[in-house]
């Protein structure tokens, strides 16, 4: 998105340099001159050829990643994408250019996907961070020692900020019809990983909570999409349902390629996570007009949400989560003025006409 901007608002040239090949390497290529710092190796079975093989080719990415910094030495700005790139970013500190770090990580992201000594590469050599939320900056001034003045919050941008439920009509009818769920049942999604930072560990007993507290609640259904079901932790709570009186009113879907159709069959956005910088899953929910309801303290969300796009309840408090998640299950004009809330916010602030220009003016400032 942000390189798709540049190229067409931009006359400035670019060039682009990716960590490893993977899926969306050729949208790069489409975009600029790319670079793939780590290319893919092929492999080899036989023990001898394949271990001669294996140090030819490790000569070959040493030279073709010497290449790409001879090829790089005009270059006067830096922009990483992630806090994460310490590694690369101390092959690129021969430039002596300026460096801006777009930080989309907190702390237990930071702990998981980076080294000690590569992000004291990053802290140590950015000239300017830019922070995708409030609560990524206090992070960072908080956790890092980065100085308030050299850190700005960035809004992220969307590509669709409005999207309409009546196109998904099909697939929403489809969906209800296969699960056995009435047209008026209302639907508490949630669309992400299953993994501890987004609370998968958390699913269940919420739901059980909510069932205990408002157990005539027979029209409504808890969905994660985006379940990984060769988990263990698929089996995990599949099992936990099964000894749960209430489990067929919880279902676990895996990824597939088109996450926006499950997304339209939700009422209510569910955000469990315990730490979530600024999730695009909570803007594309109010694209299509859904609300939201997120923990405090677990990342930059409640900047969108405030008091009029969902509910902002306390860390880990099930009880007020799941006493919250029902308000808006029984008060359903509520829930469509929240959610139309979030519609219009999410036009104002996350377009990308609205929130490019304080992009292209900082790479203007430090070119």
């Amino acid at each position: 998105m942000l390189l798709g901007t540049c190229k067409r608002k931009s006359n400035a040239p670019f060039e682009i340099l990716i960590i490893h090949d993977g899926e969306i390497s050729n949208e790069f290529k489409l975009l600029g001159k790319t670079y793939s710092w780590n290319r893919k190796q092929k492999s080899v079975q036989f023990f001898l050829v394949g271990k001669l093989l294996f140090f030819i080719s490790k000569f070959w990415l040493m030279l073709h990643q010497q290449y790409i910094l001879y090829r790089l030495r005009g270059i006067s700005l830096v922009f990483l994408n992630t806090i994460t790139t310490g590694k690369i970013q101390k092959e690129l500190l021969f430039l002596r250019c300026k460096f801006i770090c777009y930080v989309h990580e907190m702390d237990a992201a930071i702990e998981i996907a980076t080294t000690a000594a590569d992000l004291e590469i990053v802290l140590t050599n950015t000239d300017l961070f830019l922070a995708c939320s409030h609560a990524v900056k206090n992070n960072l001034i908080l956790n890092h020692q980065i100085k308030g003045e050299h850190i700005s919050v960035l809004n992220t941008s969307l590509t669709d900020t409005l999207r309409e439920k009546s196109g998904y009509k099909q697939s929403i009818a489809k969906f209800k019809k296969e699960k056995n769920i009435s047209a008026e049942a209302t639907i508490i999604g949630i669309a992400g990983n299953s993994e501890w930072r987004k609370g998968v560990d958390l699913f269940v007993p919420l739901v059980i909570v909510y069932f205990n507290l408002f157990p005539v609640s027979e029209s409504t259904y808890f969905v994660w999409k985006g379940f990984d079901k060769s988990s263990d932790l698929y089996y995990f709570n599949s099992f936990d349902y099964k000894k749960f009186d209430k489990g067929n009113f919880t279902i676990l879907l895996p990824h597939d390629n088109d996450p926006m159709s499950a997304m339209a069959f939700f009422d209510i956005h569910l955000l469990l996570s315990r730490e979530d910088p600024y999730p695009l899953v909570v803007l594309e929910a109010a694209s299509f007009g859904i609300p939201t309801v997120c923990f405090a303290d677990g990342g930059g969300s409640p900047e969108f949400i405030e008091s009029d796009c969902g509910y902002v309840v306390p860390y880990c408090d099930l009880v007020k989560m799941a006493e919250r998640i029902h308000h808006l299950v029984e008060d359903k004009a509520l829930r469509i003025s929240m959610g139309l809330n979030a519609q219009r916010k999410v036009q104002a602030r996350h377009s990308a006409e609205n929130a490019m220009p304080a992009f292209m003016k900082i790479l203007d400032e430090n070119a």
